[in-house]
């Protein structure tokens, strides 16, 4: 597979690479946040802010994985990522927004973004979004995306939602190759 583009943009957010100049917005993302990520992605609070920022850029740059800032009018509302671990021709796809930015869309914004960028860029033949069963605003993301319900992994405690790529897909976003560091 292909990897993605260093920035992507939809009709609201610019999705970028993170870079170590946005550890102050990061580590308040993480902050003020955490009652918010802890209850479906705790594991997202881990580490030190900037360390997290190195690894994502070198993640990134080494085609390990690759994960983005989201912002809307260079404010970060949270992000999302594409991560090659789950078998040949196949991405999975995370996202998470900020709690004061829920019912807003944008997180069904984002995953389509990277739903789109994965099967039309990269191309993938398949991409899952592994959900807690309890996160009933990513359960509605999924399904607005057509994704179905295809498993369940019991060890991670997570629903298995899948997508097969058709050459019907809906171009939903602009992605550039050129990587902008400023702020989104």
């Amino acid at each position: 597979m292909k990897p993605p583009p260093a920035r992507i943009e939809t009709a609201r957010l610019v999705l970028r690479r993170w870079e170590l100049s946005d550890e102050p917005a990061f580590a308040d993302l993480l902050e003020s946040n955490r009652e918010h990520y802890a209850a479906f992605i705790p594991f997202y609070l881990e580490g030190e802010p900037l360390g997290r920022l190195r690894e994502y850029r070198d993640a990134f740059e080494a085609g390990d994985s690759f994960s983005y800032g989201g912002f809307e009018a260079g404010r970060l509302v949270g992000g999302g990522g594409l991560f090659p671990r789950i078998g040949p021709g196949a991405l999975e796809i995370g996202y998470h927004v900020r709690s004061g930015e829920t019912r807003r869309g944008l997180a069904t914004e984002i995953a389509a973004a990277l739903v789109d960028v994965a099967f039309e860029h990269c191309g993938a033949e398949r991409v899952e979004l592994h959900i807690r069963p309890a996160n009933v605003a990513s359960l509605g993301v999924a399904r607005t995306l057509g994704f179905a319900e295809t498993g369940y992994d019991a060890d991670k405690g997570v629903a298995i939602f899948s997508r097969e790529s058709s050459a019907s897909e809906a171009s939903v976003t602009s992605a550039s190759e050129s990587d902008s560091s400023s702020g989104g």
